[in-house]
């Protein structure tokens, strides 16, 4: 379970879901923000300081799938996590090929599941951002030698 609170953006037309799952999610450290339009994703994604994506396949306007390749052009490193109820295996290895970290079938019935993908993906990206950290602190020292 998460020490701090992680902010999640939770992309699914289905209203009732997405408040269900806020609401199972809250006491485990996860905020979702619901965004219930996925053409507005993008301005989401800029606005918010967004951990992960909590990603719907079948929405109207744009599917998942055609919106995880997007996201992942805009971030790459951003963890999205498919939960869904319309998904076929070979949907699901496209989906992990374009890189979805894990993928729940609605209504999602074993949240400690949930749970562990969700703190999997945000120590994976804490991962990184700690290797760039001290990225830079070589950099920067190997810039300190040279003077």
């Amino acid at each position: 379970m998460q020490s701090t609170r992680t902010l999640v953006l939770h992309i699914d037309d289905d209203i009732e879901f997405a408040s269900v799952l806020q609401e199972r999610l809250r006491p485990l450290g996860y905020d979702t923000v619901p965004l219930h339009d996925p053409t507005m994703t993008e301005a989401h994604l800029q606005t918010g300081k967004y951990r992960l994506v909590l990603l719907d396949n079948d929405m109207p306007y744009i599917s998942g799938q055609e919106l995880l390749p997007r996201m992942k052009s805009y971030d790459g490193g951003l963890p999205v996590i498919m939960v869904t109820d319309l998904i076929s295996l070979a949907n699901a290895m496209e989906l992990q090929q374009l890189g979805a970290e894990a993928c729940f079938f609605k209504p999602v019935a074993d949240l400690a599941r949930l749970t562990a993908a969700l703190d999997q993906a945000v120590a994976k990206l804490d991962c990184w951002w700690t290797s760039l950290e001290e990225l830079k602190e070589l950099r920067a020292a190997a810039e300190l030698s040279r003077v």
